[in-house]
């Protein structure tokens, strides 16, 4: 079954990719951030969409906070914590995991949504 047949079998439709609105850079490392750009979210209709991060979700200097975490994409979630000092954020895995190496990427979820990530030194 192809992709296609399996999205209709769903009943799943996706919309077609926007135009780029300009030209971009894939990604702007500054310290110990990195920035990554992309599409904009838009909806079916073509509106943009638009949010913020709660304040709940943000860790200030010294807080803590459970997540599910992932190293590689089709890695299943893994439960850790995050704990932001005034200069980084360290994750702590409940399980050891294995092949952790400087330069992937960290992505940390609440249930299925993505919450953040961040680039492993």
């Amino acid at each position: 079954m192809s992709i296609e047949d399996q999205l209709n079998k769903l009943k799943i439709k996706l919309p077609n990719a926007p135009a780029p609105v300009g030209s971009y850079a894939a990604f702007k490392k500054v310290n110990n951030l990195v920035f990554i750009s992309g599409q904009i979210s838009i909806d079916e209709n073509g509106k943009i969409l638009k949010g913020k991060v709660g304040q709940d979700l943000k860790l200030e200097d010294g807080e803590s906070k459970d997540f599910q975490v992932r190293i590689r994409y089709r890695q299943p979630l893994q439960n850790a914590t995050l704990y932001q000092t005034k200069d980084s954020l360290f994750i702590s895995f409940y399980e050891a995991q294995s092949s952790i190496t400087s330069g992937q990427f960290a992505a940390w979820y609440i249930k299925d949504e993505l919450i953040g990530s961040g680039v492993i030194n």
